[in-house]
């Protein structure tokens, strides 16, 4: 299998939220740049994040495991994935159950600013 090229870029959204935005297809060699950007965010004081995967097709074990350690870092950490090869991956690994996934990158926006207002 060929993985297309990737990218991993981190913005911030606000003084405490921090969104990393990656496209392509992510793998090992990814996981490193994802883990970074995250805990770079949160030692600049980020305690909520949203990681964007709406323009992710392919997602292997170690991505996930990024997300899992970030989601025990974090006081909140939303995903925006909207491919459902990626959105099949959490539901295998029941991670649906345990993160806290939408379906775009507005939704997950929006699920940031509800919980920050509550």
């Amino acid at each position: 299998m060929t993985l297309l090229a990737s990218e991993i870029r981190g913005a911030w959204l606000c003084d405490d939220a921090f969104a990393v935005t990656a496209i392509g297809e992510l793998d090992l060699h990814d996981a490193p740049t994802l883990e970074r950007e995250l805990r770079a965010a949160e030692a600049a004081g980020a305690r909520r994040a949203l990681v964007d995967l709406s323009a992710v097709s392919f997602a292997d074990s170690t991505i996930l495991g990024v997300l899992v350690g970030a989601a025990q870092r974090f006081e909140e950490l939303v995903l925006a994935v909207s491919d459902v090869r990626v959105l099949r991956v959490l539901e295998i690994t029941g991670l649906d159950r345990k993160l806290r996934v939408e379906r775009s990158r507005q939704e997950a926006l929006a699920a940031l600013s509800v919980r920050r207002a509550a």
